[in-house]
């Protein structure tokens, strides 16, 4: 080799530009669950009348050109039976029929964007949950399905539901019971029935709904538990309500 290469390839110019070559270079992030590889491109595919359709069927006819446009994961909403159409009430959360389809017709959409190398992300709600009946207090905090909770479940400080748990930690929700997240056998309800989103169902992340509601060491475990690809919340300003209930308009907000 030449004595005047060797020294020019020892330089510290040629050393900063090497560093800076291998820092253009396209990095993998490894900080834990959830953190995605630092390129995603995520679309929501959904907005507030997608219910009013078959979502699942028309969404498989869109894989393909979703795909070609360049993301690489998708954000789909809420999947559990919901008192409200849009998902945003659940119910018996592992009754995965809803207003946007069937069970079969879900498992088939994601396994078709997965085929395309799109993650999936499922809308995750558990700082509150609908009941299924009224208890013996005449409230509605009678819970069932898999999940059969009673009032115990629900933080105490939610009065028109009966709550007999521990007090609410983070921002009230006043249309549905508020899940007490303080107990562990309801920490583990959550996180068997998001392991069966994950390893049954086949979702590769999670959007984690009005996380103002509960600290985040509890998303935290649920994150560290399934082991999502791919993991965010959704923390914002409070939006409008009338008696309740949701406003259909948030301009103000």
């Amino acid at each position: 080799v030449d004595e005047k290469e060797e020294a020019a390839a020892a330089s510290p110019e040629s050393k900063i530009a090497a560093q800076m070559m291998e820092a253009m270079k396209p990095q993998r992030v490894g900080s834990g669950p959830g953190a995605g590889n630092g390129y995603e491109i995520l679309l929501q595919a959904f907005n507030w009348e997608s219910w009013k359709h078959s979502y699942y069927r028309t969404l498989k006819s869109q894989v393909k050109d979703i795909a070609n446009t360049g993301f690489t994961s998708i954000w789909m909403p809420p999947p559990s039976d919901s008192v409200s159409e849009q998902g945003y009430l659940p119910r018996d959360l592992y009754c995965l029929d809803s207003r946007y389809g069937t069970e079969a017709e879900l498992r088939d959409v994601i396994k078709t964007f997965q085929e395309h190398n799109i993650k999936v992300i499922a809308d995750i709600v558990v700082n509150h949950r609908c009941a299924s009946q009224q208890g013996p207090d005449g409230k509605w905090n009678k819970f069932g399905g898999r999940m059969a909770w009673d009032s115990s479940a629900i933080c105490h400080n939610n009065p028109a539901y009966g709550g007999r748990g521990a007090a609410k930690q983070g921002d009230d929700y006043t249309a549905a019971p508020n899940v007490d997240h303080t107990q562990e056998r309801v920490r583990n309800d959550i996180i068997n029935w998001m392991k069966y989103l994950r390893n049954t169902i086949g979702y590769n992340g999670w959007r984690f709904d009005f996380v103002r509601g509960y600290p985040g060491q509890f998303c935290k475990q649920y994150v560290d538990a399934t082991v999502p690809e791919m993991s965010f919340g959704e923390y914002w300003d409070s939006c409008d309500y009338t008696d309740g209930v949701l406003n259909y308009n948030q301009d103000s907000h």
